[in-house]
């Protein structure tokens, strides 16, 4: 199979935006190395011209910004919302990894939905900063919760989780509920053997099951990211909850990957999530992990590359998606190396170009060098 994948819609205004009718993302990321924020401040700008003028209400909002960038690109940002009508979160997540183009600011991402009679929105009640959002339709009711804000919830990984079961036992629901997370390790190669412990004792306590036959576990992203407070971890969250006792979530089946849980991480490849009377699909962060759970072609950039694009094609066509689906792509790679066989990649036409936050960081085995992600509407 080609490892020629997916061009995302863009707009005349370089944003990506994709919508199934009620949910819409919306994505940004520079088309060039620039050391100007005057990109960004139109970017933000345009975000705002599209909330608006669709009635959007943003459920997720994630910015990736450059170190020593943060304060800049945070002020544009408000100046930008400024006496908007557009619902923009009170606080968003902010990952502060190394953009691998020369740029203050590596990507925009947000996804919202448009509420009507049936269907509403509101911010969560909260004392933090980062309340988060819930949508609430006849049949059931989403949370989705941003970084948390409070200084002690990401002070170890023990506390993030139990800050993050807090946060929805005060809206009724249980880990039993998460369709998707976003977990981010300041220490990621460090930690990750100590995430996947905390994170099994969290769901066999929460009713999952137990290690290797865990229930419908939730999509996820586990990463190298930094925190602009520069704490240990930091996640996000999408609970979903509907009347009777169905999941309101369904697993996407490999086949050219094995389970995750299969050697000890317990996470499902993809989810395709129902939401609003509508659905949105998440596929996992996905590397060069073969059938056997073990990482193909180490040290082999080019071809980690490769595999990578052919498993995320294999999950797209299980879930009869095929190639262009426009979203909310993030591409993670380990080192220069790598980045510099992308772009090489690219522009010698053995990829398709993914317009997309292209950022630096740690994947969860140091043998591994690339990893992506996607978040559409269905």
């Amino acid at each position: 199979m080609a490892a020629a994948i997916l061009r995302p819609i863009v707009t005349k205004n370089d944003l990506q935006i994709s919508s199934n009718g009620r949910l819409t993302t919306i994505s940004w990321s520079p088309s060039e190395a620039s050391s100007s924020l005057a990109v960004v401040r139109q970017a933000f700008r345009s975000v705002r011209g599209v909330l608006e003028a669709q009635g959007l209400h943003t459920l997720q909002e994630r910015l990736y910004i450059a170190p020593g960038a943060t304060r800049g690109v945070l002020d544009l940002r408000e100046e930008a919302f400024r006496g908007s009508a557009a619902a923009a979160l009170p606080s968003p997540t902010v990952l502060v990894n190394r953009p691998c183009m020369d740029v203050p600011c590596a990507g925009l991402h947000y996804l919202a939905l448009e509420p009507t009679p049936s269907v509403g929105v509101q911010e969560l009640e909260s004392t933090e900063a980062s309340p988060g959002r819930l949508v609430t339709w006849q049949s059931g009711r989403a949370v989705f919760l941003p970084s948390d804000s409070r200084a002690d919830s990401g002070g170890s990984l023990q506390s993030m989780f139990e800050r993050c079961g807090e946060r929805l036992r005060d809206q009724g629901m249980t880990l039993r509920d998460v369709a998707r997370t976003w977990l981010y390790l300041r220490d990621l190669l460090d930690d990750y053997d100590e995430l996947n412990q905390v994170r099994d004792r969290f769901f066999t306590e929460h009713g999952l099951g137990t290690p290797g036959q865990f229930e419908c576990p939730p999509a996820s992203t586990g990463i190298q990211g930094f925190h602009p407070d520069d704490r240990k971890s930091f996640m996000e969250t999408l609970a979903v909850k509907i009347d009777g006792e169905q999941r309101a979530f369904r697993t996407i089946q490999p086949k050219l990957q094995c389970e995750a849980w299969d050697y000890g991480s317990t996470f499902s490849r993809g989810m395709v999530i129902d939401l609003a009377d509508s659905s949105l699909t998440s596929l996992s962060g996905t590397a060069s992990i073969g059938t056997d759970g073990k990482t193909m072609h180490v040290g082999q950039s080019r071809k980690q590359l490769e595999q990578t694009l052919k498993s995320f094609e294999d999950l797209l066509e299980t879930c009869d998606k095929g190639p262009r689906i426009p979203g909310l792509w993030t591409l993670y790679f380990k080192n220069e190396e790598t980045w510099v066989a992308w772009e090489e990649g690219v522009r010698s036409g053995r990829y398709e170009p993914i317009a997309a936050p292209a950022i630096y960081a740690d994947v969860c085995r140091d043998n591994l060098l690339f990893e992506m992600e996607l978040t559409f509407p269905t």
